[in-house]
């Protein structure tokens, strides 16, 4: 006699392993999996309650899977089903949380496509939604803050960027002030203030981002050498040549330990020093540098790292002009040309 027990079905996975699962999966890089677990979440759902958080979380879970996979049109179906879910939830324990995520998800989907306006009016909620929960000194209100600031970065706002930082600043001041996370903060501040033409401001924050780097991650960290090049940024850009040399010597000291001969990041602190001796004339200094820094990026394939290699031959183009070596110079500017016309064709 066969018994009832022998012949029961396997129990199926509950909603919260099928999320597991498709997490597990996403974090693997494979989107397709984590799709198909996400998918059956979202089925097993519908046994549930239809304002249960699980539902919510199943359905955002599913449209990440979706942009991840560029596939834009049927993630913002499914962000959308979250937010009706979450905006119908926002009563129940954690529904204003869920809310705020949702309005995020969605304005992240818009951020990619490009469409800034219906980004901004849902990053805006959520950040005014995050202070309405936890008050002016929550970490959900720092995120929705991060994403916001994003928004005003890539659509030019200047003023609001600006106001976006300092409200980030100002919390972690009270949570965070020696964390690598308000370092990184100070950092775009005064990355900001630098491209906004306000260098002599820039100055402090950068180099207070550098103090607690150090800090933190010991002195030869190549954290550390980030923070030195924005520091030496901002003392070229303030017209400081002799404090942005040290800034800028310091961290090629650091690199040159931390990443391998032909690493990019190299790169970059060869570049800095060739532009810096470029504004001062000294041509021997900076043409040596453009060399190093065109010998480690030659024939990458990278689409980024090539931009930067001939944006390193226009320079050191011009740089030979300067010096009266026009031959010289437009054999360079020759090299550019033609990788610019192997990007557009």
């Amino acid at each position: 006699v066969i018994s009832n027990s022998a012949l029961a079905q396997p129990a199926q996975p509950t909603v919260e392993k099928l999320n597991e699962l498709g997490k597990a999966a996403i974090q693997a890089n494979k989107l397709a999996e984590g799709e198909k677990q996400f998918r059956a979440a979202v089925l097993a759902t519908q046994k549930i309650p239809p304002l249960d958080a699980r539902r919510i979380e199943s359905l955002n879970n599913l449209a990440d899977s979706l942009r991840r996979q560029q596939k834009f049109a049927e993630a913002e179906t499914f962000y959308k089903q979250a937010l009706d879910l979450a905006e119908k939830a926002k009563a129940t324990p954690n529904g204003m949380s869920n809310l705020s995520s949702s309005l995020n998800n969605l304005a992240a989907l818009y951020f990619e496509q490009g469409r800034m306006a219906e980004a901004e009016a849902l990053s805006t909620r959520a950040v005014a939604l995050e202070e309405k929960i936890q008050g002016a000194d929550s970490s959900g209100l720092l995120a929705a803050l991060t994403n916001l600031a994003d928004l005003y970065k890539a659509t030019g706002k200047s003023a609001e960027l600006e106001a976006t930082y300092k409200k980030s600043l100002k919390i972690l001041e009270k949570s965070a002030p020696q964390s690598q996370q308000y370092a990184a903060a100070l950092d775009a501040l005064a990355s900001f203030y630098r491209k906004e033409k306000r260098a002599d401001e820039s100055i402090e924050p950068a180099t207070r981002a550098l103090a607690i780097t150090e800090k933190n991650l010991g002195p030869k960290h190549k954290q550390v050498a980030a923070c030195l090049n924005n520091l030496g940024n901002a003392y070229k850009a303030a017209n400081k040549p002799d404090d942005a040399e040290a800034a800028y010597k310091r961290a090629l000291a650091i690199n040159e330990v931390a990443y391998g001969a032909k690493d990019p990041e190299l790169a970059r602190s060869f570049r800095n020093l060739a532009r810096l001796y470029k504004t001062q004339n000294k041509v021997t200094e900076s043409e040596e540098y453009y060399k190093k820094s065109l010998a480690i990026n030659e024939g990458t394939t990278d689409a980024k790292i090539k931009a930067e290699y001939i944006l390193d031959l226009e320079g050191y183009a011009d740089l030979l002009r300067k010096a009266d070596r026009a031959d010289e110079a437009e054999d360079i500017q020759n090299k550019a040309y033609s990788l610019e016309e192997g990007k557009s064709s």
